[in-house]
């Protein structure tokens, strides 16, 4: 009888020890470390709606691959400059010409964002990630809450790429998503082009045909308008803004030019009445309409109330309309947008 008492005795501390061992024994980082096997890891995912933060995706490049694309550019991102101080927020309007803040920050080190509706009611949300080793682009969807979560890098032909920035993306009558978009950005003895690009997913963009080569482009805007032709502007020289007409996405011809008293980048957009509507932003904000698709513009009336003090002016703004609220997003900081 006492051997067995004994030997309950014995096992029961065996036990006990194992338990405490496995509940308090050494750890590495957060994982209990056994002297027989290792433990699994979780893929961390970081909740920080920052581009910059060490959230993985499964498009991006990790972040030793970005230093190697950023060494190979001309004039590589710097730190605390340009999208890294940049940030997203968002205006609505019930009549298109008297804007509201909502002073949400919805993301932090992020640039240039474009909104686009797709055909199953989803709202995405593109933009240039700010973070101090690369650029480059990622998608975020529109979440019922309102805020935009990070879905992943954006690829071209199967590639993630730094020197692509500047997203402007409209629905197709198809169903499919078209980008246009600034690539060879900082590309070391390459022209910057203009290049469209379509998906069925909003994240991985097939390269149809390079639109526009030179030196000094960037940010292009496009809408379609309601007779299937499309409707460019890109940022010319000066404060010029130059506006091409194409039928079929490939083939530009120019349409007209705008004075843009100011500077700024901005969206166009094809409204209801058959106008076009062109809303700038940098220090101040500002709406232009057409109604000859483009040829000529006058200048229209938008106010902006109700924004924080710790924001800077309303910069590169993105539109979308539904035919009843319009939404903006745009970027702002507390230091000059750049």
């Amino acid at each position: 009888m006492k051997k067995i008492v004994i030997s309950l005795v014995v096992i029961a501390v065996l036990a006990g020890g194992v338990f405490a061992y496995l509940k308090f024994g050494p750890k590495i980082g957060n994982q209990t470390s056994l002297p027989t096997e290792s433990v699994d890891t979780e893929e961390f995912v970081n909740t920080d709606e920052s581009p910059d933060s060490k959230t993985i995706y499964s498009n991006c490049p990790t972040e030793s691959e970005e230093k190697g694309l950023k060494s190979k550019q001309e004039n590589p991102p710097n730190e605390g400059g340009g999208p890294s101080v940049h940030n997203i927020y968002r205006l609505t309007s019930a009549d298109q010409t008297n804007f509201s803040a909502e002073n949400t920050l919805l993301l932090s080190g992020s640039s240039v964002p474009d909104g686009v509706k797709t055909a199953d009611g989803r709202e995405l949300v593109y933009f240039v990630a700010g973070t101090e080793s690369a650029h480059g682009m990622r998608v975020a969807e529109r979440q019922s809450n309102g805020s935009l979560e990070v879905l992943n890098c954006v690829t071209f032909d199967g590639t993630f790429e730094i020197s692509a920035v500047d997203p402007n993306v409209l629905l197709l009558p198809d169903g499919r998503l078209r980008m246009t978009y600034l690539s060879n950005f900082n590309e070391p003895g390459e022209n910057r082009t203009i290049n469209s690009a379509v998906s069925t997913d909003g994240v991985n963009f097939t390269v149809e045909d390079a639109l526009f080569s030179g030196s000094n482009f960037s940010d292009p805007t496009e809408t379609l308008l309601s007779d299937g032709r499309f409707l460019l502007a890109i940022p010319g020289t000066g404060d010029n803004t130059d506006f091409y007409i194409s039928s079929d996405g490939k083939n530009f011809q120019k349409q007209g030019s705008l004075r843009n008293e100011g500077g700024g980048f901005g969206d166009l957009i094809a409204m209801p009445d058959g106008s076009v509507r062109f809303y700038i932003g940098s220090d101040a904000f500002r709406m232009y309409e057409s109604k000859d698709v483009g040829k000529t513009w006058s200048r229209g009336s938008v106010v902006v109330s109700g924004q924080s003090s710790d924001q800077y002016g309303v910069g590169m703004p993105s539109v979308l309309f539904d035919g009843s609220e319009m939404e903006i997003y745009y970027i702002s900081s507390k230091g000059k947008n750049k």
